[in-house]
């Protein structure tokens, strides 16, 4: 074998194993950003099994307030069914409703003094908030994946494979009317905004 054939067949490797890289990087950021998405699925599943907790402590000091349970009840069942279909617009609509729903839980824990002296209400309620500040770090970590794969897939020569092996472009967790579901929260002891 001739020199320029050891070198050329030697380019042709080191290509080769650059392209194996690149691939593999794609798909290991790929299965990180669905993970860091089901992270969040997660979180939202503990909130509602926080909720329906809740909605038990709440129902013996208010039970005349129909309506927020019945709101609760909506949420949770959203939230179980959006779990069998994750998609981000599930996890968005899940969101808001448990906004409003704990708007409501809130002004009802006004009207009852003796619901917020309760222990077991205010160890419900520092769980909950704890969650929420759980989801807000999940998705603000989702968002730094979904960016640094985005990036990946944009540059060059990642983007020329990303199109041939089909790694498409991955939406950031937007909490769409959070900011307008806060405004109704009594938020003194919560340490997050969304």
């Amino acid at each position: 074998m001739s020199t320029s054939t050891i070198v050329i067949i030697a380019i042709v490797v080191v290509l080769l194993i650059l392209l194996i890289g690149m691939y593999n990087n794609l798909v290991k950021l790929r299965e990180i950003v669905n993970k860091a998405f089901k992270d969040i699925n997660v979180q939202l599943k503990r909130r509602a099994d926080l909720f329906t907790n809740l909605t038990e402590t709440v129902k013996g000091y208010a039970s005349h307030e129909s309506g927020i349970f019945e709101q609760f009840a909506q949420a949770r069942k959203a939230t179980m069914e959006s779990a069998k279909n994750p998609t981000a617009e599930n996890q968005k609509l899940m969101n808001e409703s448990f906004g409003s729903a704990l708007t409501g839980m809130r002004a009802i824990a006004e009207q009852y003094p003796d619901l917020k002296a309760n222990e077991n209400f205010a160890q419900l309620q520092s769980s909950i908030e704890a969650t929420e500040n759980d989801i807000q770090n999940a998705r603000s970590y989702y968002n730094g994946v979904v960016r640094e794969y985005n990036t990946k897939i944009k540059v060059f020569p990642q983007v020329i494979f990303a199109k041939i092996f089909g790694f498409g472009e991955r939406d950031y967790w937007d909490s769409g009317n959070q900011e307008e579901l806060d405004k109704g929260l009594d938020t003194t002891n919560v340490a997050v905004k969304f």
